[in-house]
């Protein structure tokens, strides 16, 4: 009988180890999956930004309207991969929205009429493409 009890209990404690160790398997893939869609929403939105960096600051000067609504779309594209990242990957995806927003700052001086600060659109633009290549990197 007491061979029974003790073989029962080393039973229960086998299967209950069985069903942890699954249940750590079902949330490792879970977090993976979010892992893997939030590199995926961050990588696309990376490409968008440095397009539309790319565009504005060869447009700033001629159309800075248009430009300022490019800009105010991937800044809010970016906002929401801002919502989807952390660690290191939210890191990148904060300097990038940093460096669209400071693009997008110029714009809105430049549409209003104030002097373009081409230095501020070239810093702007290093710092997104180190971002960009950074998010890539990563993903």
């Amino acid at each position: 009988m007491r061979r029974s009890v003790l073989a029962a209990a080393a039973l229960t404690a086998t299967t209950a180890a069985t069903a942890l160790t699954g249940c750590d398997a079902v949330e490792d893939t879970a977090k993976q999956a979010a892992n893997d869609a939030a590199c995926e929403t961050a990588r696309q939105t990376a490409d968008q930004a440095s397009q539309a960096a790319s565009n504005a600051a060869d447009s700033i000067g001629a159309d800075p309207q248009a430009a300022k609504q490019d800009l105010q779309a991937v800044s809010s594209a970016l906002g929401v991969a801002q919502t989807a990242t952390s660690g290191q990957l939210g890191s990148d995806v904060d300097q990038a929205k940093t460096a669209i927003d400071t693009l997008l700052s110029q714009a809105t001086a430049a549409a209003a009429g104030d002097l373009l600060d081409t230095n501020a659109v070239e810093a702007a633009r290093q710092q997104l493409e180190t971002a960009v290549t950074d998010i890539k990197q990563i993903c």
